[in-house]
């Protein structure tokens, strides 16, 4: 019962840390607070699929996947912003 409130914690605060993130990107036209939202947004979609599973929704490969997919998500936000400037 804790881990579930845990988990729903974890949700929201993904949600609200993605909208942020959307937010400065909308004020700054950055494109690395897209990929950050983007990667929270899929952080916040994985915990929910565990968290609905139950028992044993933590050894669900599909979550892992989405999960990696976020973390790429940053890694090329961060390739991306790093790219030298063509003139």
């Amino acid at each position: 019962m804790i881990v579930d409130m845990i988990r729903g914690a974890t949700v929201i605060c993904d949600l609200a840390i993605a909208l942020f993130f959307y937010r400065y990107w909308k004020d700054k036209g950055d494109s690395l607070f897209v990929f950050f939202a983007v990667a929270f947004l899929l952080m916040s979609i994985s915990t929910l699929v565990v968290a609905l599973q139950g028992d044993g929704g933590d050894l669900a490969p599909y979550a892992y996947s989405l999960r990696l997919a976020g973390f790429l998500s940053i890694i090329a936000g961060i390739i991306n912003k790093n790219r030298p400037a063509k003139r």
